[in-house]
């Protein structure tokens, strides 16, 4: 098995035209960039794309002047090899690219987890525990989950309350803003959660897309059942009262079989 980690930071470098739809071009978009224009680091057990980062952090500043979001998407279908370490290394990747230590805004997009579709209990259980584990190491940090249906979000509140900090927000995509489901309306009025809109896909990245991307740019083929994708960590600072984004993009794990 060997772990791939792929460093897109150059969203706000290449920048895509604004749409109502949810979907993943913006990611698509940095990631074939990524890969065309970069060289690798690749030993037995580990692949790092790009090889080095392709440009030192700007962010020069003090830390009070930008405000950081993040939004990490769990993604492995299979919720038994969710993994606090995995995850949480993350936020070690975050905080290598863009030289802040702390976060903002975090929001956790769990796969499966997504319109009360979900009919195991033991994935919520999963969820609750990777929320229980992680969130206590952002005590400053405005917490919230995505694309919850209004029984699994007072499920997991339920699960968490009386160990861990409940969700602050709880993101809807963007088609749906415009009116809400009111069982959900009423389910985060009634826990004091606010509602916000998103406009990405809830399975952000699949095998397929990204073994596709890498033989369009790779000399060797990658088969898509070879390949599992652990998370993929969306990142946005933007400058206080400039309203500027100084860095935005995405940092993806992945596993090659």
């Amino acid at each position: 098995m060997k772990t791939v980690y792929i460093n897109c930071d150059n969203v706000n470098l290449n920048p895509i035209s604004v749409t109502q739809e949810s979907n993943n071009l913006e990611l698509l978009d940095a990631l074939y960039d990524t890969l065309d224009s970069t060289d690798v680091a690749d030993s037995e057990r580990q692949l790092n794309i790009p090889s080095h980062p392709r440009r030192e952090p700007s962010l020069s500043e003090h830390r009070t002047n930008y405000e950081v979001t993040a939004k990490l998407f769990v993604t492995d279908p299979d919720y038994s090899k969710w993994n606090e370490k995995t995850l949480n290394d993350a936020f070690e990747c975050l905080h290598r690219t863009t030289s802040l230590g702390s976060v903002d805004s975090l929001i956790f997009s769990f796969n499966g987890l997504c319109d009360d579709t979900s009919d195991s209990s033991d994935r919520l259980d999963a969820a609750a525990r990777i929320w229980k584990s992680l969130t206590p190491e952002f005590p400053h940090t405005q917490l919230g989950v995505a694309d919850f249906g209004p029984i699994e979000l007072d499920k997991l509140i339920a699960k968490i309350k009386d160990t861990a900090r409940q969700p602050q927000t709880t993101q809807i995509s963007l088609s749906d803003c415009c009116e809400p489901p009111s069982e959900l309306v009423k389910t985060a009025k009634q826990h004091d959660v606010e509602l916000t809109a998103h406009p990405d896909i809830h399975d952000i990245l699949s095998p397929a897309e990204l073994a596709a991307a890498f033989n369009r740019n790779q000399s060797h083929q990658l088969d898509e059942k070879s390949v599992g994708i652990d998370w993929v960590l969306k990142y946005t600072v933007v400058a206080h009262g400039r309203a500027v984004v100084a860095d935005k993009g995405y940092i993806i794990r992945a596993s090659l079989s």
